[in-house]
């Protein structure tokens, strides 16, 4: 496995796991059925090591985006 591959594999990981956690607060809140979590991220091609990291809600009922939420408020959820 490239190193490229392994650090895909762990941004993967750690996307996943936001996601995770911004789906655990909608099913508190009792909006997990009202919107898709998902998210994009951005690499610096000059600093390998900086990944910008962008949370988005799509409302399912109008197709309508919010975001980008602070990704901080999510890490630790």
């Amino acid at each position: 496995m490239t190193e490229s591959n392994v650090e895909d594999a762990r941004m993967l990981f750690n996307v996943r796991a936001i996601i995770a956690n911004v789906e655990r607060k909608l099913d508190k809140h009792g909006d997990l059925d009202t919107y898709d979590v998902y998210c994009e991220w951005y690499e610096d091609e000059e600093q390998n090591e900086n990944v910008d990291v962008e949370i988005w809600l799509r409302d399912r009922r109008d197709d309508s985006r919010i975001g980008p939420l602070d990704t901080n408020t999510f890490l630790d959820a």
